[in-house]
């Protein structure tokens, strides 16, 4: 039964309730309870649009935020983390199309599928629909899962680092900021150090699915590989080899989980064109889009971001009452970032290789409040995050 927000009293005055709401599709597909604070959310859903109909649940008035909490399985927690990033990936593939100026008739819109329990929709809508692979062309990613107490894989990562940019030597442009940039690295050793790389299982990043698209798609493009750093030395350095010590960068992880290391968040928005000039970074981190600025300025190559990011890392006071901790790592870790080069045939919608694999957490790149490494501050964006304690939305 829906309730009768508008009760009054015998005075005529409206009456002023508490009220528990107990029920299942009504209250979990669409009724809105006015002043609802606190939900019990338990109700699994098998498709995304219907999970996204529940999503309504966490708010819709501005300025009460923080007040609303919300209880939920782990599993309904993890499904609507999924979600936040197949959402994302569409509105990036949209600002694709809109930028190249196709449209979805050309251009397939692909929506990631889950690799569990979730379908997109029900199968009637599915009539046009097929499976497909998904490009790594133009693509931007980044690690954000790292081993924390694994120290030989660290050191092997250190390693992997040191015999790329011993490939690099002679090959150094002028600096953007405080990153280093070398132009015109074979595609070899770019698929040498992937080859060598540990990266986290079960992480965005897939050695084997970027090693085969490389070789299928760019087999012969031209790398440029760039190593960002801090002005100031405040976390120590990093030993890279063949260009000596850098200085570290600090990512305090998030405190949960505490048997690896997840970040969140390694790249700033302008790193994803710091090979092209300091002028591109200043319009990417002004707000424009790092697949239009590397396509007007007819970038082919592909970049590939080396992160020395200090084992001293540590939040701000502010942060780690929140959601951060301090980086407990025996050696100082290796983040990488990618930007793979566009894939040059005729077909817009070339296919690369299938990513199933779900991160524990939806990478963060173009967080407004991210401080870029260029300006020489640090790093302390926090984005909201799902708990199952309280005060956690």
């Amino acid at each position: 039964d829906r309730k009768d927000k508008r009760r009054k009293d015998a005075d005529g005055q409206e009456q002023i309730e508490t009220v528990i709401a107990v029920g299942g599709s009504t209250l979990s597909r669409g009724l809105t309870l006015e002043g609802l604070v606190v939900s019990y959310f338990a109700r699994a859903a098998r498709a995304y649009d219907t999970l996204l109909q529940m999503g309504r649940w966490f708010g819709y008035r501005s300025g009460y935020e923080e007040l609303p909490r919300v209880w939920m399985t782990e599993r309904i927690r993890d499904d609507f983390g999924f979600l936040a990033q197949v959402e994302w990936e569409i509105r990036e593939e949209m600002r694709s199309m809109e930028a190249r100026g196709v449209s979805p008739f050309q251009y397939g819109l692909r929506v990631r599928a889950h690799p569990g329990n979730l379908a997109i929709t029900s199968k009637s809508k599915m009539y046009f629909a097929q499976a497909a692979q998904i490009s790594f062309s133009g693509q931007r990613h980044q690690t954000i899962q790292f081993e924390e107490k694994d120290q030989a894989v660290q050191l092997a990562n250190l390693e992997a680092a040191r015999a790329l940019l011993e490939a690099c030597v002679g090959s150094e442009s002028p600096r953007v900021g405080n990153t280093r940039v070398f132009h015109g690295i074979g595609a070899n050793s770019v698929l040498t150090f992937l080859s060598e790389y540990s990266f986290y299982p079960g992480g965005e990043l897939n050695r084997s699915q970027m090693v085969d698209w490389i070789r299928k798609f760019a087999p012969d493009r031209p790398w440029n590989v760039a190593v960002v750093s801090r002005a100031k030395g405040r976390f120590g350095t990093v030993d890279l080899g063949p260009i000596g010590e850098v200085n570290a960068l600090a990512r305090a992880p998030l405190k949960t989980p505490t048997e690896y290391v997840n970040i969140k968040g390694l790249m700033t928005k302008g790193d994803a064109v710091a090979d092209l000039g300091a002028d591109a970074v200043k319009r990417v981190n002004s707000g424009d889009d790092y697949q239009t600025v590397r396509r007007q300025t007819h970038a082919t190559n592909g970049l590939l971001v080396l992160y020395p990011i200090s084992k001293d890392s540590q939040p701000v006071q502010a942060v780690e009452t929140t959601s951060r901790r301090h980086l407990n790592s025996p050696e100082h870790l290796i983040g990488v970032g990618i930007v793979f080069p566009p894939a040059l045939n005729d077909d817009i919608a070339e296919d690369g290789t299938f990513l199933a694999v779900r991160p524990d957490w939806a990478p963060e790149f173009d967080d407004s409040d991210e401080i870029s490494e260029f300006e020489d501050t640090e790093n302390d964006f926090v984005a909201p995050e799902f708990s199952e304690r309280p005060g956690g939305v």
